[in-house]
């Protein structure tokens, strides 16, 4: 969450009042908890956990790589006619990982939310198996609107450029073991990119999945019919939503995705849905992201807890005196 004190009064749209707020937001002067790691006030989220035990912790995300290794690559897209950054985070074993997560929105998750430093400490400590991770770069908001949501172009450079490269790279992939993920519209790609190409991607792994999308003149939800009206593929889905995510078409991000899940399990495929007491926000995505992965993994099944934060742990306790 962010503040927005002295909001300057403005005489014009919805949408003019809602930038006049956004530009006054900023961290909570009194709140020593934030979720992402941007140095100034203005860029930075305070956070307020209820549950004190949590993945996404300051301390990890702070903790530099000391299992694993971050590398930076440049990918050229002749289907998309454009270069990426995409980061991996490999960890040091005899063994190659066997698990992939490829990951949209990558250089958000790792540039603000240090997810490859989270992902590091919780391997070391038993908490996720050991795991790739293919932070993919969305470069810019033009060009994510218009390749995340169900674009042919964007799915084939996934299975037949990226896969490839990453092979060449040295990266183990299985179909039973790589894992698509994404939020918002980055839900919305993974879910379509798994449809488009089930025998490549096994997985997904969709947070605030954008499912009310559609093409123009088509009705809201397009990709949950298209899975109506398809056959069933080798695919698992882990979906979270938060609770608050209720405003848009047909009752918002929430209801979509509770709409997409009944379609799943009518279906037959493997799914499970995961509310969260959240909106539209990384801080949820991070915690999802773990807890999604310990699931896809059946790691979960074997009882290791997240680790209580500390920062947040004393508030509690201090409430509790």
């Amino acid at each position: 969450y962010k503040l927005a004190p002295d909001v300057p009064q403005v005489n014009g749209s919805e949408r003019e009042q809602r930038r006049a707020i956004l530009v006054s937001a900023q961290a909570d002067p009194l709140n020593p908890n934030s979720i992402n790691a941007a140095r100034d006030r203005w860029n930075r989220h305070s956070l307020l956990a209820l549950n004190a035990a949590r993945f996404c912790t300051a301390q990890r995300m702070a903790q530099p790589l000391r299992y694993g290794t971050l590398t930076r690559h440049q990918l050229r897209s002749d289907f998309l006619q454009n270069t990426r950054e995409v980061l991996i985070y490999r960890p040091r074993l005899p063994q190659p990982a066997r698990w992939t997560l490829l990951l949209f929105d990558g250089k958000t998750y790792q540039h603000e939310y240090r997810l490859a430093n989270v992902m590091d400490a919780l391997i070391a400590s038993h908490r996720l198996p050991p795991i790739n991770v293919v932070f993919i770069d969305s470069l810019d908001h033009p060009r994510r609107a218009k390749e995340l949501p169900p674009n042919p172009h964007f799915a084939d450079f996934m299975a037949h450029e990226l896969l490839p490269w990453l092979r060449r790279q040295g990266l183990s992939l299985s179909r039973q073991k790589t894992v698509v993920a994404g939020s918002s519209y980055g839900g919305l790609a993974a879910s379509w990119v798994a449809l488009r190409y089930p025998r490549q991607f096994g997985n997904v792994l969709s947070l605030s999945g954008s499912y009310w999308w559609a093409p123009q003149r088509e009705e809201a939800g397009w990709l949950t019919r298209q899975y109506q009206q398809s056959p069933r593929y080798p695919v698992r889905f882990w979906l979270q939503a938060g609770k608050f995510e209720t405003s848009g078409p047909d009752g918002g991000i929430y209801a979509n995705t509770l709409e997409f899940e009944r379609v799943l399990k009518e279906k037959g495929y493997t799914v499970s849905f995961h509310p969260s007491s959240s909106g539209h926000d990384y801080a949820a995505w991070c915690e999802a992201l773990v807890s999604g992965m310990r699931d896809l993994a059946g790691l979960a099944l074997k009882g290791k807890p997240a680790t209580p934060d500390p920062a947040q742990q004393q508030i509690f306790n201090r409430a509790q005196r």
